[in-house]
């Protein structure tokens, strides 16, 4: 069937290319298009009363979309996926108010989830999360 495409996977897509046009790689176009993609997907995952973790698996789907379309290999997509579904899901941890430690566990967690739903390994995936879990807790 042929889907349409979401308005987050646009959005990505469209700073994806805004990113190449300014002079990124093709690796700076796909981090700005997952996370571009994944703060438009939560947004409306978030309108829809959804859980954090529906908002954050979500947002790591379009934002792995939004990345292959840059050109990036399927492994990057899926990294650069897994880190803006982290942020994601620190984003949502941070409006509950939840503790720092929380923050970062629920960062590593989203993080690791979508990268192992994008195609990566637990091993691939692992030091995403670390990074999904530092970044949600500097």
């Amino acid at each position: 069937g042929s889907q349409v495409e979401s308005v987050a996977v646009s959005a990505g897509k469209a700073a994806g290319a805004a990113a190449k046009a300014a002079g990124g790689s093709d690796e700076d176009a796909a981090k700005f298009a997952a996370e571009s993609a994944a703060e438009e997907a939560a947004y409306f995952r978030e309108l829809d009363g959804k859980s954090p973790e529906d908002i954050s698996d979500y947002a790591g789907q379009e934002a792995l979309k939004a990345a292959k379309a840059t050109g990036v290999s399927d492994l990057k997509a899926a990294e650069y996926a897994a880190l803006a579904a982290g942020k994601v899901a620190a984003a949502q941890a941070e409006e509950e108010g939840a503790a720092a430690a929380d923050i970062g566990e629920k960062a590593a967690a989203a993080a690791q989830k979508t990268g192992t739903a994008s195609g990566a390994t637990d091993a691939q995936a692992k030091p995403w999360a670390e990074a999904a879990k530092a970044a949600a807790t500097k």
